[in-house]
């Protein structure tokens, strides 16, 4: 299984855990307007978020079938049990969970001043002024950012990702850790700041569409490496067709380009300052590697990460927030509206 399939599939069951232990045990729906799917704490989910939010979802589901169940989407019957998993459910689960973190965004927006309306009528205000302010822009020959005609579920996603923002700025600024705290923390979790080993090296190559002399210019270069010769004297002997660049490699990638010279990499990872591999053939062509630089493993200090240890730090605040919302908010869940957009979307 690739890694991103992986990882969306794990997502998926612990959302579908969080749904099942918060969503399900929500309080039901007393007297709610007819087109109210959800009241959180007073505030209405409206039939057009939830619908829209629904239909965002759908991908999910599918992979997660196709990848656990291996039932192509084309093939899924949505009522139907996959070893006592129903897609509809899990659909309506996570639709649920997606709209309680959404509307934690809006209701703390609000609370933080960020917004003085929270409710989804209010967003597709904000959505169609920004539509209209982009299509003035083009009609105006002004710089235009993004699609002239965005639409509401683009415009949505990048609202709430503003507003989140936002949000995790300002508990970082009420709650900022000192220095010792957050090295206290990388030690907790040292196994996510593991330095990997780390080589630098000079990479001499033909492209192998050149033959004969081109790779015979290579062996030349070789021979003068592996004699304790410098690069620049085995250039000299590269009769100008061998060329050169600085690469740097890790234990776990080899980054350039996105190009990857496995067999260079492996040999050049084993070596010392100043020793070179042997020539390998890669994909289209044939390398050396002379080792300028070694790093040995070990962990990061928090210089070296600060930005991902304050992220971590923040994420670990938000997803507290959130939680103690959920405790502690009223929520009413329209049970029959759900099923109702259910039917109509399948």
């Amino acid at each position: 299984m690739n890694r991103p399939v992986k990882t969306l599939i794990m997502a998926l069951i612990l959302l579908t855990g969080i749904a099942a232990s918060v969503g399900f045990g929500l309080h039901r729906a007393g007297t709610l307007n007819p087109d109210t799917v959800m009241k959180i704490s007073g505030s209405r989910v409206v039939t057009e978020e939830y619908k829209m939010l629904m239909e965002r979802q759908k991908p999910d589901v599918y992979a997660y079938y196709q990848t656990l169940h291996q039932v192509e989407p084309g093939d899924l019957r949505w009522g139907q049990a996959y070893e006592g998993e129903v897609p509809a459910d899990m659909l309506m689960e996570l639709t649920q969970e997606k709209l309680l973190q959404n509307r934690f965004v809006f209701y703390r927006a609000k609370q933080q001043g960020i917004l003085k309306d929270d409710s989804f009528d209010a967003f597709v205000h904000v959505w169609e002024t920004e539509k209209e302010k982009r299509q003035t822009g083009v009609e105006d020959s002004s710089i235009v950012y993004g699609p002239v005609d965005i639409e509401m579920y683009e415009y949505y996603d990048y609202y709430l990702e503003e507003l989140k923002g936002n949000i995790k700025e300002s508990l970082w600024n009420a709650n900022r850790p000192t220095d010792q705290q957050l090295e206290q923390y990388m030690l907790e979790h040292k196994e996510n700041y593991i330095k990997p080993k780390r080589v630098e090296a000079i990479r001499l190559y033909v492209e192998t569409r050149e033959e004969g002399q081109a790779r015979e210019a290579l062996k030349k270069c070789y021979e003068i490496l592996s004699a304790g010769g410098s690069v620049e004297e085995a250039l000299q002997h590269g009769e100008g067709l061998v060329m050169l660049e600085e690469i740097r490699m890790d234990e776990e990638s080899y980054h350039h380009d996105s190009k990857v010279y496995p067999m260079l990499r492996e040999q050049a990872m084993k070596l010392q300052t100043g020793s070179c591999t042997s020539v390998t053939e890669n994909a289209g062509t044939c390398d050396i590697a002379v080792v300028t630089k070694t790093e040995d493993s070990g962990y990061y200090t928090l210089d070296e990460v600060y930005p991902a240890v304050k992220h971590e730090w923040v994420e670990m605040l938000y997803q507290e927030v959130y939680r103690q919302w959920i405790e502690t908010s009223e929520i009413e869940v329209n049970r029959d509206l759900q099923r109702q957009i259910l039917e109509e979307s399948l």
